[in-house]
C-alpha cells in the first residue's frame, strides 16, 4: 500500500497486511463534492500571485507526516488550476502576494478502523470491511485587509479484502484518492470565488481547460 497520512487506513492496513499479503485495498472518492472539472473554471490572463500555506491534522491535532503529503498535493492542485502563480515549496513569504491557507482536518476513528482491519485479517480477506475518512477543509484567502474563508466537507472510502464498493465510483489507490479530495476542494473554492467576481481579473473567455 502506498504510504498515506490517513491514520484509519494505516492502522487497518498494518493489521491486515501483517496477516495476509493477498489483501486488496481499494479507495473510492465520495461523489458528494466530486462535481466539478477544471473546465468549469475561468482562466485569468495573468495568474494571481499567492503564497500557499498548508496545515494537516487528524481529529484536530497537527500531524507532520500527513502535512508533508498534504502540502505537495495542495501545491499540485493550485498549479494545475492555472489560476494561481505558485512558488516552489518552502519559498519565503512574498509580502506582495496574497496568502492562501489550506487547512485539512482528517476526522477519523482510529480504534474502529483497527478493529475492522483485525477482523478482516483473521478471515484472510473472506470477510471484507470498509472505512471512511471524512475531511473538513478550510481555505482562507488573505490579500491586504481582505480575508475570505470558505469551508468544504469531503470523504474517501477504503475497502479492505472482499468488500463491495461503498459508493458508485471507480476504485483508485489511496494516494490518488487523496489527490482528488484536495483537487475537488480547490476547484470548488475557485468556482465559488469566481462566482463572487474574484480571481477573474482580465479573465479570458471560455473554460480554463479543454481537456
Amino acid at each position: 500500500m502506498h504510504p498515506s497520512p490517513f491514520f484509519r487506513i494505516a492502522c487497518a492496513a498494518a493489521l491486515t497486511l501483517s496477516l495476509s499479503a493477498c489483501f486488496s485495498v481499494r479507495s473510492y472518492i465520495d461523489p458528494g463534492l466530486h462535481t466539478l472539472t477544471w473546465k468549469d473554471l475561468r482562466a485569468p490572463a495573468s495568474p494571481h500571485a499567492i503564497t500557499p500555506q498548508v496545515e494537516f491534522s487528524v481529529n484536530g491535532k497537527r500531524n507532520a507526516r500527513g502535512e508533508s503529503v498534504a502540502r505537495r498535493s495542495v501545491y499540485r492542485a493550485l498549479m494545475k488550476s492555472g489560476v494561481f502563480s505558485v512558488p516552489a515549496i518552502n519559498t519565503p513569504l512574498n509580502p506582495a502576494a496574497a496568502v492562501l491557507t489550506v487547512k485539512i482536518d482528517n476526522v477519523a476513528n482510529v480504534a474502529e478502523a483497527g478493529l475492522k482491519g483485525f477482523g478482516t485479517g483473521l478471515t484472510l480477506g473472506a470477510n471484507g470491511t470498509s472505512v471512511t475518512d471524512a475531511y473538513r477543509i478550510t481555505i482562507v484567502y488573505r490579500q491586504g485587509d481582505t480575508t475570505i474563508e470558505k469551508q468544504y466537507e469531503h470523504a474517501l472510502h477504503t475497502t479492505l479484502g472482499n468488500e463491495k464498493a461503498p459508493v458508485d465510483m471507480p476504485a483508485v489507490n489511496t494516494a490518488q484518492a487523496f489527490e482528488m479530495v484536495i483537487e475537488d476542494a480547490v476547484m470548488h473554492f475557485i468556482r465559488d470565488m469566481q462566482g463572487e467576481g474574484r480571481l477573474v481579473r482580465n479573465d479570458k473567455p471560455g473554460p480554463l481547460r479543454q481537456g
